[in-house]
């Protein structure tokens, strides 16, 4: 009897790609709803914190200039140069009355009277983070733009601003294409299916030659003197052969699939065209004759 199970270097190879196709679907979906979305947002606050700490210098150069007295109050530099830093100061202030606003309305309503409120360990730390960026745009436009703001509160400013760019200053925004992309490797999720079933499809079934000739197959099974052809056309190219059992589609034998099909292969052929295949599965060397020359 010769049997043939699923080869292993076959199933190996689909858990493999299975298990590679599930790593890229995960590492996309989560560049496509973590990283990304947070490189972008921590891009957005450096961009404001660059804007503040821009204008806040302007500033500080304006009055450095007239303390020292390289500008003279109500001069046409001293009137060009507070027209730029008014301008800059406007576009600063509405740059942070909007980031302030988007930053109040990420922040999560307080529930009502009685209500209960499901607190998770991610909500929280969202929550935190969205307040916490909160706290550093008010204390920053309180610093900059409010002339009564107290002396700490005025020192405070450039340091949060400058504690800000050391956390997101060098963080470059994602381009638009970038979340798009991620959906190459999200999409590597149908390939974990199809291998897997492909996997589990081949180690289930199983091919046996009974000694008196009898063909087992997933198919079913045939007697010896049902075995009436086998097509050994593409089997030195691709391993595979197709036998004919009287019905209208052959049985398809792949010995890249299943080990030991060759041997089972070899045995039919051989019984069927013992003069074109080996037991081996291999073509019959046919030898020339030897001439008169050659015996000589």
């Amino acid at each position: 009897m010769i049997r043939s199970t699923a080869a292993r270097s076959q199933t190996f190879r689909s858990a493999i790609i299975a298990v590679v196709s599930l790593v890229f679907a995960l590492w996309g979906a989560y560049d496509y709803w973590v990283r990304l979305p947070n490189q972008s947002t921590a891009a957005y606050r450096a961009q404001i914190l660059r804007s503040v700490q821009s204008t806040g210098q302007e500033i500080m150069s304006l009055d450095a200039a007239v303390r020292r007295g390289d500008l003279t109050l109500g001069s046409a530099e001293f009137k060009v140069q507070q027209d730029a830093t008014r301008a800059s100061i406007e576009t600063t202030s509405a740059i942070l009355r909007n980031a302030i606003a988007v930053a109040d309305a990420q922040l999560p309503l307080a529930p009502e009277d009685g209500a209960s409120v499901e607190i998770t360990a991610e909500s929280f730390l969202t929550t935190m983070d969205i307040v916490t960026w909160r706290g550093i745009l008010g204390l920053t436009q309180q610093s900059l733009l409010d002339p009564s703001a107290t002396a700490q509160i005025k020192s405070m400013g450039p340091i949060l601003v400058q504690d800000g760019l050391n956390a997101w200053g060098d963080i470059i925004p994602p381009s638009k294409f970038d979340r798009q992309f991620q959906w190459v490797y999200i999409s590597c999720i149908v390939l974990v299916p199809f291998y897997l079933l492909a996997m589990f499809r081949i180690m289930g079934r199983a091919y046996i030659l009974e000694d008196d000739g009898t063909l087992v197959t997933p198919e079913g099974t045939w007697p010896q003197d049902e075995i009436k052809e086998i097509d050994m056309s593409r089997w030195m190219a691709k391993s595979t052969a197709k036998v004919d059992v009287g019905g209208e589609t052959p049985i398809l034998l792949d010995a890249y699939l299943y080990k030991n099909l060759d041997a089972i292969v070899g045995a039919i052929a051989h019984r069927l065209h013992p003069a074109k295949w080996g037991e081996d599965a291999r073509p019959v060397k046919v030898e020339a004759p030897e001439t008169e020359g050659d015996q000589d």
